[in-house]
């Protein structure tokens, strides 16, 4: 069993945290984000697997550029048990069906590992 996971990663995470983890400004996680219902923050938290589909839209947005909706489309497509996967270091790898076109993205094995460890410190472990 992953140790990570046994230390129980929090399920949520104040916004400014999840902002700064995600490389992304809170505003765009509480305005556009939420608009395109890609994440649904709420009371100034959001969950950690919105963290998730944040740290991987902004990941798509930096290739496809940011007013393509590719990348928000992917990210949209990410079911919450890959997207649980990925940040519990079962799989570095996403993949998804969008309107029959598959889609396998594959993140560095820091990305994840960086922001398990950023979430554990903040829970306190």
């Amino acid at each position: 069993m992953n140790t990570t996971t046994a230390r129980r990663i929090p399920s949520q995470i104040r916004l400014d945290e999840a902002a700064r983890l995600a490389g992304v400004t809170t505003n765009r996680l509480t305005g556009a984000w939420r608009q395109a219902k890609l994440v649904a923050p709420w009371s100034g938290v959001i969950s950690t697997t919105d963290l998730v589909r944040a740290v991987v839209a902004a990941h798509l947005q930096r290739i496809f550029g940011e007013q393509s909706g590719v990348g928000l489309s992917i990210t949209r497509a990410a079911s919450e048990p890959t997207l649980n996967a990925l940040l519990n270091g079962t799989t570095n790898t996403l993949v998804v069906d969008v309107s029959g076109a598959v889609f396998h993205v594959e993140f560095p094995s820091t990305t994840f590992a960086e922001i398990r460890e950023e979430l554990l410190a903040v829970a306190g472990w």
